[in-house]
């Protein structure tokens, strides 16, 4: 948990802004006095799991001493793909690599505004976290907009290793 040290008798009456950050499992980089933002960066290969790059944060304002709660949101995009077929059996989709391409992993994070916010010239594939019978893949990632057609998600199938099955984005996600 972080929290910027300001009393409200430091600021006379006026709105003092708490900002909180809370990170399962990973370090959240000092801040100097004058800094609001971090660097947050996601691995490419989340196969041993994601939950410890997750990301909250929780912002309000004050303007007199009382008890406050902290209401913390996930900052970062949570990506699951589920893998069903009616041409490959269940053991064919089991094991399957399930990469997310062109997905945003570096970027930073704001106590001003508690938000993510990605390096939107840097695109990157990420290897997803097999949840569920190998059949359910999960990845975080930086908030992203993609267009229709782009390639997002790319299954290389355990039986078939020198083939890669491309899925590409035929609607606008909402």
């Amino acid at each position: 948990m972080c929290i910027r040290d300001r009393y409200l008798d430091d600021v006379k009456g006026q709105a003092l802004d708490v900002a909180g950050v809370y990170d399962p499992g990973t370090t959240i980089p000092a801040l100097d006095a004058n800094t609001t933002t971090f660097v947050w960066n996601l691995p490419n290969d989340q196969t041993g799991g994601y939950n410890q790059y997750d990301l909250l944060m929780s912002k309000f304002s004050v303007t007199q001493p009382e008890y406050v709660n902290f209401d913390f949101h996930h900052v970062l995009s949570k990506v699951r793909v589920k893998l069903v077929s009616n041409e490959f059996t269940l053991a064919e989709l089991q094991g399957a690599n399930v990469h997310l391409d062109n997905m945003i992993v570096k970027g930073s994070a704001s106590l001003g505004t508690a938000q993510a916010t990605g390096n939107l010239n840097e695109l990157e594939s990420v290897l997803m976290y097999t949840e569920i019978n190998g059949q359910e893949y999960s990845a975080l990632v930086m908030p992203n907009q993609l267009t229709v057609g782009t390639t997002v998600v790319s299954i290389q199938l355990r039986d078939y290793p020198g083939e890669t099955f491309p899925s590409i984005l035929t609607t606008k996600l909402v």
